[in-house]
């Protein structure tokens, strides 16, 4: 499960599950659907947006993949 670790105050972040395509249903066990991120600027600047994906009930293992996005609003 993806989730949002941090973002600066410039932008809003919003994740949503994508829906599953016909005949694409069922995912082997412990593979997760496909995530829409959404991220809306709300003032100019610069910002940073890192995202984990890690299973909630192993709390302390490492996250199994991350992602950082930077941005930049004019």
């Amino acid at each position: 499960m993806w989730s949002v670790v941090s973002k600066d105050e410039c932008v809003k972040v919003q994740l949503s599950k994508k829906t599953p395509s016909k005949g694409n249903e069922k995912q082997p066990l412990g593979k997760s659907f496909p995530v829409l991120v959404e991220i809306k600027a709300l003032s100019e600047g610069q910002a940073i947006v890192v995202l984990e994906e890690k299973r909630p009930w192993e709390k302390d293992n490492k996250p199994l993949n991350n992602c950082r996005i930077y941005i930049t609003i004019k």
